[in-house]
């Protein structure tokens, strides 16, 4: 023995811990040494170390800088501690200098040796161990006092044996049973086993070794372990085992199925040879989940017991032993599964060779209901089966599943295979898909609790590549076994069978368990009646559409008396409890979701806890239960930007709607989103979901919108300054970003100098462009004095070039900041894949055929020529401006087209496919958006009939250039950045040209805008609304702002510039009127709401007494989109 030594213990893991625990108990004073931190540790390993320490030992984690090797007189080094560390050869030349003992593996076990007095069975091999082990335990318990050591007790054999020697346990023991892991084998060398198992050796762990001979090696030790007057049972149908048995220096019994298996690895295969069983099973019949029965047979083999004093282990002198005469006999089994006939087979010998009666073990052994993990079944759920068991590598899941026949159909939920050891997915993959239809695999390993998405598609790669194929296995990746079990639930039919395996049911066994729980309990409160409170806000709303569709039966109950959503519940078959909370229906309920304004709030959330608490309500979540535990099966387009965003999705859904496809709507009354409503909306019963994503320009708002809402193809309609009052243009470009960064395929402005460089970040997607194909477009030849005051005059600053970062000169503005650029560096357009052509107003009266698909050139100015835009063709452009004479030819600003109408007619090109669009709602920033819908419909697929039939057919989104009186035209638009007032300024000098050159007629500006951009954009808009006659500052931003920008003095200024260039037009009259509202207001701004109903209700009544019948009103902003149609409505009765 080794006693009050100072002993350095290398290593605090599995195999350190144990031996610092022993050489403590034997008075030595013990420091452990290791690598890792603390935190670095498995959450088990961390708890052991606790317990050490209360005893009395040290421990130095994190590093080996601070240990003095003089101050130790022993050293223990952990087997699995590379021999090629700096320390370790620090210490074994130490060693060799005789300076420090080595304190060796069979050193360790000669002491446990020397300190236990009581037979000892071992169990050993690859899968299988924990099973047997407590198989075994429990036939011999009832016979014998028993002490266990497996994986399932939570207990290492090396930490079991020494905590058994510690606390005396061993003193009124018969017998210690106990799996010997590849592990920790090596410290029970000097062990005298009275018996073992040695089950199977197929490769694991294969990164712990250098190869698999090295592994069979390691677990094949326990032959070594066995007394000389003991044996060995071992499996004669594993092909390594069999190959080996004349290595066995004990006596040994070979069992088994008489069904020889073959193994492969490293382009190696392994075969059984011919060779006689001493017991086996025949005639076996498997019942799926209710056991099986077979018939075992013998032809005789030895037993422990001494013939003469019929004891086990005695000092009888020329030993005699019983002997087991052959017999063959029914066994019956409560437990599933090919594997556990071989392991009852095992164990019944076991029982013979201790000297049991054979009709005990017999009974005993149909009695046995498994072992906890091992196809152990957790619950049965509107006639579903929900087992869990502990394979984690191919061969153990091959066992499992082969055989088992279930009458329906069998749901497998994997935890990740991995542990700290990485195991052979993809064959996992392979292998499950010969057994079922539907893989829900989680990705988090339950080891080290990191969850490892790559994992899952490992498996999924093997899946494809197995026997059924992808057509045929349903596949699901979550991140957790609790979301699993509920996916699982939420699948299954009555019937129908859920197996969840993995090694997280032994390394994590209570974790995994409760996972599986509280999945089903999740599923079980789900599946009765749910009341959500707070249903009639938006994001509550959404929650309770999500869970109706699912199927659950759902009731809103909200405090408000009514809701705008009531008829959206009641013909979706949500209930309604609505002007307080029923105290019955509360009652009815088994589940309760709050909205997450309630959640939030503390105040409200305590007394709504208190009060469901009080009765004996305990089942409350919330959003985020609802994100986590739903997904989408459809595909999902996120579309971004900073104009035009509600347009594009509005088309897109109507092109969708138009080729028969269902799309989810929210239904809510607002203005832009917030990141959990396109979350839910994508959740919600579709054939495919366009959501609006990123609209207040925060880093990661996209990306967890793209995580959120499973998005698969993204839209980026433009980028101009917006939502920059934290942040400059380069954090809200970057922001934009997170799209092209996150999402593979992308739909993407060809005439955005902003975006066109995000391609980059989208290699290995597919990117469409899409734009304006104008008449000439080769800049290189242009003045670019004309372009550079063309430009100006939109009141937009000049390009930045995303490559070089100097100002761009070449340019031919469409819109605001989109057009044709080219930097001196060779930064310029990309190739359009999507374009508009022969661009022209019309009037409302005239004839439109929106069928009318494929013209020819002459009604098509770019059907002819080349998409690159370097490239055009003087024929086409000379047959389109003919044709046309509506049409101005200088399309390099179209606020200068010559038109009195008031829709917008353009040519499709997508491809070889030309058809003509007529757009109800005019502008040319609506062009851009009908463009970016069409890309992105016809890169999912949608026909370019249907694609030209819902553009055309679009009626346009409230609030967005919306007409909503002819007598004065009143428009209300949602602009609350300076491109957006730019576009609607130049919609509406372009549509209502012939009206506003009548010196007779005003345009009068509302402006309740509250832009999130800051003072600089708010005079930037100022600037370009003094365009107007009549401008009404209402929003107090928009006060300030226009003070600020000298509006009269830039007027003047403006109307001797347009002298110069223009002739006989209104605006060489120019002259602005600016009236401020009388009223006193203390309206505080609420994000881009910049003004109160009453304040907008005094302006509209300043605007209709000064307008007449042929003017124009243009109501700007949130706040003006919010109250005006109530206050018109009423004021022009």
């Amino acid at each position: 023995m080794i006693k009050n030594k100072k002993i350095l213990v290398v290593g605090a893991g599995n195999a350190g811990r144990p031996v610092a625990n022993l050489l403590n108990f034997l008075d030595n004073s013990i420091l452990v040494n290791d690598l890792n931190s603390y935190d670095d540790l498995p959450k088990k390993a961390q708890k052991n170390i606790d317990i050490l320490k209360n005893r009395g030992i040290k421990f130095l984690l994190g590093s080996h800088s601070k240990i003095a090797i003089e101050d130790f007189d022993c050293v223990f080094i952990s087997p699995n501690i590379p021999k090629t560390s700096p320390f370790i050869k620090k210490l074994m030349a130490a060693y060799s200098n005789g300076d420090i003992s080595l304190i060796t593996d069979r050193d360790v076990g000669l002491i446990l040796n020397g300190l236990i007095h009581i037979p000892m069975i071992g169990i050993s091999g690859t899968d299988g161990k924990t099973t047997s082990t407590n198989m075994i335990n429990y036939i011999m318990k009832e016979k014998q006092e028993t002490l266990i050591f497996s994986s399932l007790q939570s207990s290492l054999v090396i930490e079991g044996l020494v905590e058994m020697i510690i606390n005396d346990e061993g003193r009124n023991k018969d017998l210690a049973i106990f799996e010997l892991p590849h592990g920790t084998i090596r410290l029970v060398n000097g062990l005298d086993l009275s018996a073992g198992l040695l089950i199977n050796l197929t490769p694991d762990h294969m990164d712990e070794f250098n190869s698999y001979e090295e592994y069979i090696e390691r677990n094949i030790a326990i032959k070594d372990l066995i007394d000389k007057k003991g044996i060995i049972i071992a499996n004669g149908d594993d092909p390594i085992i069999s190959t080996r048995l004349n290595t066995i220096k004990s006596r040994y019994i070979v069992y088994g199925l008489k069904n020889p298996q073959k193994i492969e690895f490293d382009d190696k295969s392994y075969y059984n040879p011919n060779l006689e069983y001493d017991v086996f099973a025949e005639d076996i019949k498997l019942n799926g989940l209710y056991g099986s029965s077979f018939k075992m047979k013998t032809s005789g083999f030895p037993t422990l017991v001494c013939d003469k004093c019929g004891l086990i282990n005695c000092d009888c002198e020329n030993i005699q032993y019983k002997n087991i005469l052959p017999f063959e006999r029914e066994i019956v089994l409560k437990i599933p599964g090919l594997v556990n006939v071989e392991n009852a087979i095992a164990t019944i010998s076991m029982g013979l060779i201790f000297g049991l009666d054979l009709d005990y073990l017999i009974n005993r052994i149909g009695n046995f209901n498994g072992v906890s993990g091992r196809f152990e079944k957790i619950d049965i759920v509107n006639d579903v089966n929900i087992f869990m068991d502990a394979s984690h590598n191919p061969e153990s899941m091959e066992k499992l599943l082969n055989g088992l026949k279930i009458s329906n159909r069998l749901i497998i939920s994997v935890d990740n295979p991995d542990t700290l050891t990485p195991r052979d997915k993809f064959k996992i993959g392979e292998v499950l898909s010969k057994y079922t239809d539907l893989i829900i695999s989680s990705s988090k390993n339950e080891t080290t609790e990191v969850v490892d998405i790559d994992a899952s598609i490992e498996i999924f790669k093997g899946v494809n590549c197995g026997p059924c194929g992808e057509n045929d296995v349903e596949f699901f990746i979550t991140d957790s076994v609790f979301k699993s079990i509920f996916k699982a639930l939420s699948i299954a039919k009555p019937g129908d069978t859920i197996l969840h395996i993995g090694p997280g049911v032994v390394n994590a066994y209570d974790n995994v368990k409760n996972d599986i729980k509280n999945g089903i309990e999740f599923f079980k409160a789900l599946s009765g009646k749910i009341v959500l409170i707070g249903g009639c806000g938006t994001v509550g709303s959404l929650m309770a559409r999500v869970l109706n569709d699912n199927g659950f039966e759902v009731t809103v109950s909200d405090s408000c008396k009514s809701s705008y959503l009531e008829a959206i519940f009641k013909d979706e078959g949500i209930g309604l409890d609505l002007g307080g909370h029923s105290e019955d229906i509360i009652k009815s309920a088994t589940a309760f979701f709050l909205a997450p304004s309630l959640k939030e709030n503390k105040k409200v959330f305590s007394k709504i806890n208190k009060y469901l608490k009080s009765l004996n309500i305990s089942n409350i979540y919330g959003v985020e239960d609802i994100l986590d535990n739903f997904s989408t099966n459809k595909i999902v387009i996120g579309v971004t930007g900073t104009n035009g965003k509600t347009s594009t999705v509005h088309i897109l859904k109507n092109i969708f709607k138009t080729a028969g496809l269902k799309v989810p709507e929210h239904n809510l009354n607002l203005q832009g989103n917030t990141e959990l409503i396109p979350s839910l909306q994508a959740r919600l019963n579709g054939d495919v979901s366009v959501v609006e994503i990123g609209t207040f320009g925060v880093k990661g708002e996209i990306e967890r919108s793209v995580k959120g809402s499973f998005i698969d193809l993204g839209v980026i309609t433009n980028i101009t300054k917006d939502h920059l009052k934290n942040v400059n243009f380069n954090d809200y470009i970057n922001c934009k970003k997170e799209l092209a960064i996150y999402v593979d395929d992308l739909i993407l402005n060809g005439d955005d100098i902003n975006l066109i460089n995000f391609k980059k970040y989208n290699e290995n997607g597919d990117n469409t462009f899409y734009g304006i194909k104008q008449i000439n477009e080769d800049i290189d030849n242009e003045d670019v004095e004309d372009k550079e005051f063309v430009y100006e005059n939109s009141i937009i600053d000049h390009p930045i070039c995303p490559i070089c970062k100097n100002e761009i000169k070449n340019i031919n503005p469409i819109l605001n900041n989109l057009g044709k650029f080219k930097c001196l560096c060779g930064h310029t357009n990309p190739k359009l894949d999507v374009f508009a052509s022969n661009i022209q107003f019309i009037d409302f009266n005239e004839e439109i055929n929106t069928n009318n698909l494929n013209k020819n050139s002459n009604n098509l100015s770019n059907s002819n020529y080349n998409t690159n835009s370097n490239t055009t063709s003087n024929s086409n452009t000379n047959s389109s401006t003919n044709s046309n004479n509506n049409q101005n030819t200088d399309s390099n600003n179209f606020l200068n087209y010559k038109n009195s109408g008031k829709h917008i007619k353009y040519s499709l090109n997508i491809g070889k496919n030309h058809g003509e669009i007529i757009l109800s709602n005019s502008g040319i920033y609506n062009v851009y958006n009908s463009l970016a819908a069409a890309a992105t419909a016809y890169n999912f697929g949608i026909s370019f009939e249907d694609i030209v039939k819902g553009i055309s057919s679009f009626e346009g989104v409230p609030g967005r250039f919306e007409l909503i009186n002819n007598s004065p035209k009143i428009i209300l638009d949602f602009a609350h950045n300076p491109a957006g007032v730019v576009s609607v300024i130049q919609t509406v000098f372009s549509i209502y040209e012939k009206e506003l050159n009548d010196k007779n007629n005003k345009l009068i500006i509302l402006n309740s805008i509250s832009s999130e951009s800051g003072m600089e954009s708010d005079i930037q808009m100022a600037k370009t609304l003094s365009k107007g006659d009549i401008l009404i500052p209402i929003s107090q931003s928009s006060i300030v702002a226009t003070d600020k920008a000298d509006l009269n003095n830039l007027v003047v200024n403006e109307k001797n510039l347009n002298a110069k260039n223009t002739k006989n037009n209104k605006s060489n009259e120019k002259s602005l009127k600016i009236i401020k509202l009388k009223g006193k207001y203390d309206f505080k701004k609420e994000g881009t709401l910049g003004a109160s109903k009453e304040q907008i209700k005094e302006a509209i009544e300043i605007a209709i007494d000064l307008a007449n019948e042929n003017d124009i009103i243009l109501i700007l902003g949130e706040a003006g989109i919010k109250f005006s149609k109530e206050i018109i409505k009423n004021y022009l009765k």
